[in-house]
C-alpha cells in the first residue's frame, strides 16, 4: 500500500524544527541503542564515544516510541555499556544536558542511567530523579515514574543549577555550588562503574549536549523521539529506516538553508555499514515500497525519481559509516534530465546504499526519508 505524508501535517513539525529551538548547541553523544547484536554500543554523533555492552543486556527490545526503533533492557545486576574515554562527554563539567527515554522497573536504591564514578551521573534514587557530582553533591527531586516509559532530561548550567524535566515539563531544580571532580577513564550507561548502581529497566535514545538546553529545546526533544536537536532542515518521514548490517537504521539529515537563492543544502546519511557505497535520491512525490528489487529496506519515494549518480556523485561511507553531499539546486536530477528547484517546491530525499545480507551476501538498503519545503 502506498502511503503519503501531507504537507499540512508537516507544518507544525517544520515550525518546531525551524523556529522553536532557541539554544545554540552541539550534540556531543547520541546512543540510539538500536543495535540488534553486540558487542558495540554505537555513538552516532561525532563525539567518538562508542563503547561495548557488558553483562546480560537484552538488545533489540521495543523502542520507547515509534521514532526510536529499538531499546536496551538492563537487568539491574550486571548489564550495562562501558564507554572508554568518551571524549565527547568527559570534557563536560558544567553547562550541559543529558536526555534519554527511560523505564525504571525497580527503583530500589541508587540507579545510574549515564555516569562516571569520579565525575557526574544521571539516574534515580528510589522513586526520585537524581543528578550527582560524585563526592560533592546529590541533586534530587521527586517524581521518577516507575514501570512506564518517560522522557528524562537534566540540564546543569554554568551556575551549577540542575534542572529536571519529565516528558518535556520541568519538575524541579536544585542549586549547587561546585563542578564535579575530574572523571575516571570510563563512562557507563546502566551503571556507575561496572560494579554497582545498576539500572533496572530499559533505556533508549541517550543524547548529550554541550549546553544547558532551554525549556523549548527539551520539549522539542520530547516531541521528536529519536531525533536530535539540530537534526537540520525539513522533517524526517518514512522512519525509522530498516535496520542494516550494523543493527541500526540509517537516518538522513539536511543542513544549510531552504532558500533557493542561497543554493546551500547538504544531505548526510549516517549509521551506515562502513566502507559501503551509495547515492542520494529525490522526488516531488512520496511513496512507500517494501523491499524493492530485493532490498533489505524501503523506498520512500514515487513518481519521477532522480538519482545522484553522475561523475563524482557516488558516495562511500568510509570507516565512519556516513557520507554527505552538497546539492546543486540548479541541477536536480528528475528522471533522465536535470531541473532547478523552485521557490515553494516541496521535495523529498532518501539515500540508497550497499549493505550486507545474511552470511555476508551483497545486499542493499535505504535510509529514512527527509522532506524539504523550499523558499
Amino acid at each position: 500500500m502506498t502511503r503519503f505524508l501531507s504537507i499540512r501535517s508537516l507544518i507544525p513539525v517544520l515550525a518546531l524544527q525551524l523556529g522553536a529551538v532557541a539554544s545554540a548547541q552541539n550534540l556531543m553523544a547520541h546512543f540510539r541503542l538500536d543495535e540488534a547484536t553486540g558487542p558495540l554500543c554505537n555513538d552516532s554523533s561525532s563525539g567518538g564515544n562508542t563503547g561495548q555492552y557488558i553483562g546480560g543486556v537484552q538488545l533489540a527490545q521495543a523502542g520507547a516510541r515509534p521514532g526510536t526503533l529499538n531499546s536496551v533492557l538492563f537487568n539491574g545486576a550486571d548489564a550495562g555499556a562501558e564507554l572508554p574515554g568518551a571524549p565527547g562527554i568527559a570534557a563536560l563539567s558544567s553547562n550541559f544536558t543529558v536526555a534519554a527515554w527511560a523505564k525504571l522497573d525497580d527503583p530500589t536504591g541508587y540507579r545510574v542511567l549515564l555516569g562516571n564514578v569520579n565525575g557526574w551521573a544521571v539516574g534515580s534514587f528510589y522513586s526520585n530523579l537524581r543528578f550527582t557530582t560524585r563526592g560533592i553533591q546529590d541533586y534530587i527531586v521527586p517524581g521518577a515514574p516507575v514501570s512506564t516509559w518517560f522522557h528524562y532530561a537534566v540540564t546543569f548550567d554554568a551556575s551549577f543549577l540542575a534542572t529536571f524535566y519529565v516528558n518535556g515539563v520541568q519538575v524541579g531544580a536544585v542549586q549547587g555550588a561546585a563542578p564535579p571532580f575530574n572523571p575516571a577513564t570510563s563512562w557507563y550507561i546502566g551503571t556507575i562503574n561496572g560494579v554497582t548502581e545498576w539500572w533496572n529497566g530499559s533505556v533508549d535514545d541517550v543524547q548529550v549536549y554541550d549546553v544547558a538546553l532551554s525549556p523549548g529545546d527539551i520539549t522539542a526533544l520530547y516531541n521528536t523521539p529519536g531525533s536530535p536537536l539540530g537534526g537540520g532542515l525539513g522533517a524526517p518521514y518514512c522512519g525509522p529506516a530498516a535496520a542494516n548490517s550494523t543493527g541500526m537504521g540509517s537516518p538522513l539529515t539536511a543542513s544549510g538553508s531552504t532558500s533557493v537563492a542561497a543554493n546551500d543544502v547538504t544531505l548526510t546519511a549516517s549509521s551506515l555499514p562502513p566502507n559501503q557505497f551509495g547515492f542520494f535520491l529525490t522526488s516531488r512525490t512520496q511513496g512507500f515500497v517494501t523491499n524493492p528489487g530485493g532490498s533489505q529496506g524501503n523506498l520512500c519515494l514515487s513518481g519521477v525519481i532522480g538519482r545522484y549518480v553522475g561523475p563524482g556523485l557516488i558516495q562511500n561511507a568510509g570507516p565512519g559509516g556516513a557520507f554527505s553531499m552538497a546539492l546543486d539546486l540548479t541541477r536536480t536530477p528528475s528522471g533522465a534530465v536535470f531541473v532547478s528547484v523552485l521557490q515553494g517546491e516541496t521535495r523529498s530525499f532518501q539515500a540508497w546504499y550497499r549493505d550486507l545480507g545474511p552470511g555476508g551476501a551483497p545486499a542493499s538498503n535505504f535510509t529514512e526519508g527527509r522532506v524539504l519545503v523550499f523558499q
